[in-house]
């Protein structure tokens, strides 16, 4: 399944004719695969939203808090490659994986050969276990404070990233940008999407891309994305409201973040669940393109019911407008998984209407 990269990839380490350190900046000097863009056709029935042709994403967890963290293991969670067979045992069929690629880079922006190494030992044990992957770059805080100062290193990232996995199946999607926020956003982030299209097309013609909107990929920001002439583009939205009551008591929220006990799961908060699900719908029904829930969840300090609750009506709701949900996160915060005990907390995976196997 991912044999032809493998090869290359180990031909290229032991050849020994990488630029001084660890990285990958050798790849990006061979040619480059000539390619237009992937105009891929895209379903358009009544009972569901348009989907790129080999986005194929229905339940899916997140892997968070572990190869997004500043260094993996630095926010009490590592990967275990064993997690992927538990996950796929449970009825997923996608893990997304968020990665902090801006840690590990040279002072050119070339990555660590060390740390893609990790990566792909994560990538290639989800896909053993035939797991979709949405892969991505994830926390890259100093492009949304200065985007000006900061994009040309994105670029050359995603440059460096669309090369080495060009051979990956067709099943890995990238995500460009984890939740434009901040400066990041109008004309800038919508420019700089149409360039990372560009510049990942050049090796990727026709792989499945997902974009995000401003305001950290909100609901409300679905139509401010560049909207790419490229049918084999995917637009994306968290889902985290209300935010008083998925983040309650959340320690990353600061000193004005919400710390009151709150329940949810009125006859009122539902149906705005259902209201957003739908109006998700009608843009992908709108613009002819897939869309996915990349994220949603409530932190692990909300009352246990009403997050089950939460969870079981975010999840039901997207599905039944057609959106692929990926709920955050595995283990470690908002967990599924208890590290600590090697099983699944009790009712997280009956809410999303799956179960252990």
């Amino acid at each position: 399944m991912f044999g032809r990269c493998a090869i290359l990839r180990l031909y290229v380490w032991r050849s020994g004719r990488f630029a001084k350190g660890n990285t990958v900046s050798f790849l990006l000097k061979l040619p480059l695969l000539a390619a237009g863009l992937g105009l891929i056709g895209f379903l358009s029935a009544a009972f569901a939203p348009a989907h790129a042709d080999e986005f194929n994403v229905r339940r899916c967890v997140n892997m968070g808090n572990a190869l997004d963290a500043p260094t993996e293991g630095e926010w009490g969670h590592t990967i275990d490659l064993d997690s992927f067979a538990r996950i796929r045992a449970a009825g997923f069929d996608t893990v997304r994986i968020p990665v902090r690629w801006s840690a590990h880079v040279n002072i050119a922006d070339d990555i660590d050969r060390k740390f893609i190494a990790r990566v792909d030992e994560v990538i290639n044990a989800a896909l053993a276990q035939q797991l979709n992957i949405v892969l991505n770059v994830h926390h890259f805080e100093a492009l949304m404070i200065n985007p000006r100062g900061h994009s040309e290193r994105l670029v050359h990232i995603w440059k460096q990233l669309a090369y080495y996995y060009q051979d990956l199946p067709a099943s890995v999607s990238f995500e460009l940008i984890n939740e434009p926020n901040g400066a990041l956003e109008g004309e800038r982030m919508r420019q700089l999407q149409a360039d990372l299209i560009t510049t990942i097309r050049e090796t990727n013609p026709t792989r499945t891309l997902i974009l995000g909107g401003e305001d950290w990929s909100n609901i409300t920001t679905l139509n401010t994305n560049f909207i790419s002439p490229d049918r084999n583009i995917v637009y994306t939205f968290h889902y985290y409201d209300p935010f008083d009551f998925t983040h309650q008591k959340a320690p990353w929220t600061g000193p004005n973040g919400p710390k009151e006990t709150r329940e949810w799961g009125t006859s009122r908060e539902r149906q705005q669940v259902r209201e957003d699900m739908r109006k998700a719908r009608q843009f992908s029904l709108q613009t002819g393109r897939g869309i996915f829930l990349g994220e949603f969840g409530a932190y692990e300090l909300a009352p246990e019911g009403s997050r089950r609750e939460y969870m079981r009506a975010v999840s039901a709701e997207a599905q039944a407008a057609g959106i692929g949900w990926c709920v955050w996160n595995f283990a470690s915060s908002f967990p599924l998984f208890d590290n600590g005990t090697k099983q699944w907390v009790p009712g997280q995976l009956e809410a999303l209407g799956l179960r252990a196997n």
